[in-house]
């Protein structure tokens, strides 16, 4: 799932660990901003079996990423595994590249997403769309961080993304399988409040009951100081008034995920030291316009210490039950459905996070289903059901060519149609030919670089090769490493390399010094996310039965004898 930045993420698990938040002291929303709570709003049909789909890649470059000869194969391992629906990312950057001036489209993106609708259709899987999913390494556009600061403090940008929905509801209409679309906090993230935006804030302000606006002198609010909760209670009314409401418009069924967690309100001592004074959550946004289901996530960190512990399955269970009870209050009663459902998180950096060992994950999943069940959850997703790289390189598959890539020789470039071989069944694969280097360079722009530190950084080539060949790789300013690949070589070969980026920045080089391969993927990394299920290869993980048995015992009516009524 999305990352965010060390800073915020510790303060978000702050907020996680006070179960008995300080309510928020402002007025809830008008009904004319959220709209009353129902109990009968039009539903996706339960139970909802999910998961995200990523291909062999990753969120970050799904959409540019996968293979189309293999989807069918992969959309069939979801069925055999229990998934009746799969959850898709839609990256504004990758299929609105340029949003200023408004705005250029990268048409092949919106091909690849109908050929996955096709394929669901085919298999008849269920679909649901993460609309404006934020990261993306689209060589168009700017870099994500630009990209969701200029959405949240621009009109202009709002009004461009509002034409990228547009042409996302035109694609999906008609889709019978396409059961619910949703939005998401994570994918616009307000972190400060520009000058320029001085004109919606005062709209909002306006919107406010007379007691509660603040002096016309007043500063704009910042989320680090005294002022941060009307700077919280001015993003979800950005989120709900000016994104998803306009969204709405253009797709009746949008969802939105809801932001569970809870922000710090500081206070400063003489002294200069600073201690959290009570915490603000995001109530506002639970009670949203429209039918679609309150759209959730959750993780063992949710409620706990998060000191390092290990949580036992039954007060995990007890934190999800307090979760699920806070949803449903707070929205009127709406029917939920959680799109995340991690169970497990390796995210470096995260370490501190409560987690549930693996001896504690089969019963607590025989216990969720009694907790989701006795509050009407309409079902879950996993953020995964295959352990992916985190690999930083844009068009890993060829499926764009060598968009991205440069391919040289001793003579200069290598044009693409003298190195790429086609087929209309499949995308391209690249044909790497002794003297040539492939290379591929960036920045911080794409997220974290692998670099010298404890984890052991690696490249990883999907190839086949029939006399054999042998590689030579560098990253950044590291030691080189030579990859052999033997006569008759024929899929995944990894190797461990020295990643060391120079201005924070890498350039992947791979260069053929013996023999001919033929390429279908690259992959540079130094974390493997864990999801428990499958592996990276996509043979059985260590929980694939209890996952199963998870998914089997949601198909069932009646509750499971154990549970408590």
């Amino acid at each position: 799932m999305p990352r965010i930045p060390l800073l915020v993420v510790t303060l978000l698990l702050l907020a996680a660990c006070d179960r008995a938040a300080a309510p928020n002291p402002l007025s809830p929303p008008t009904p004319e901003s959220h709209g009353p709570a129902s109990s009968e709003w039009p539903t996706p049909a339960p139970p909802i079996r999910a998961t995200h789909w990523f291909g062999e890649h990753w969120a970050k470059n799904l959409i540019n990423a996968y293979r189309r000869e293999d989807v069918a194969g992969q959309f069939a391992v979801l069925r055999e595994d229990g998934f009746d629906t799969v959850i898709l990312v839609v990256s504004w950057a990758d299929f609105q590249p340029v949003f200023s001036p408004c705005c250029r489209f990268d048409e092949r993106a919106f091909e690849r997403l109908a050929f996955l609708l096709d394929e669901a259709e085919r298999q008849d899987l269920r679909v649901m769309l993460r609309i404006g999913y934020a990261w993306g390494f689209h060589p168009d556009s700017p870099p994500t961080l630009e990209r969701v600061h200029r959405l949240l403090n621009e009109a202009s940008a709002r009004d461009a993304f509002h034409t990228f929905v547009d042409r996302i509801a035109e694609r999906i209409e008609g889709r019978r399988l396409v059961t619910l679309s949703f939005m998401s906090w994570e994918d616009q993230w307000l972190r400060v409040i520009e000058p320029g935006a001085a004109g919606d804030y005062a709209r909002f302000v306006a919107s406010l009951p007379t007691n509660e606006r603040p002096a016309e002198s007043a500063a704009l609010p910042r989320s680090d100081d005294g002022s941060a909760l009307l700077f919280h209670r001015y993003w979800d009314w950005l989120m709900m008034a000016e994104l998803h409401r306009p969204a709405q418009r253009r797709i009746p069924n949008l969802g939105y995920e809801v932001r569970i967690d809870k922000e710090p309100l500081w206070q400063v001592a003489a002294d200069g030291t600073r201690s959290v004074s009570q915490w603000i959550d995001h109530r506002a946004m639970y009670r949203q316009v429209g039918n679609a289901p309150l759209v959730l996530y959750w993780a063992p960190y949710w409620g706990a210490r998060n000191e390092g512990e290990k949580l036992a399955a039954r007060d995990s269970l007890a934190l999800l039950d307090g979760m699920l009870a806070e949803a449903r209050d707070w929205s009127g009663g709406r029917a939920g459905f959680i799109n995340q459902f991690n169970l497990i998180d390796n995210t470096p950096g995260h370490e501190h996070n409560a987690v549930l060992p693996d001896a504690e994950i089969s019963p607590f999943l025989r216990g969720a289903v009694c907790v989701l069940k006795n509050h009407g959850v309409l079902g879950v997703g996993l953020w995964t059901g295959r352990d992916y790289a985190e690999s930083p390189l844009y068009n890993p598959s060829f499926a764009y060519g060598l968009e991205g890539w440069t391919l040289t020789d001793a003579r200069g470039d290598v044009p693409a149609d003298a190195a790429l071989d086609l087929a209309p069944h499949r995308d391209p694969w690249l044909r790497l030919r002794t003297g040539q280097v492939l290379s591929q360079a960036f920045g911080v722009e794409r997220g974290r670089l692998p670099h010298r530190d404890a984890r052991v950084d690696q490249v990883c080539v999907d190839a086949a090769s029939r006399d054999g060949a042998t590689f030579r790789i560098t990253v950044g300013v590291g030691e080189a490493a030579e990859l052999a690949l033997p006569a008759n070589h024929a899929g995944r070969a990894c190797l461990a390399i020295d990643s060391q980026p120079a201005d924070e920045r890498l350039d992947l080089r791979i260069t053929a010094e013996r023999g001919e391969a033929t390429l279908r993927g690259v992959w540079l990394f130094d974390h493997v996310q864990d999801g428990g299920m499958r592996t990276v290869d996509n043979r059985p993980g260590r929980h694939l039965d209890a996952f199963r048995s998870f998914n089997a015992a949601m198909m069932r009516t009646e509750l499971p004898e154990d549970c408590p009524r």
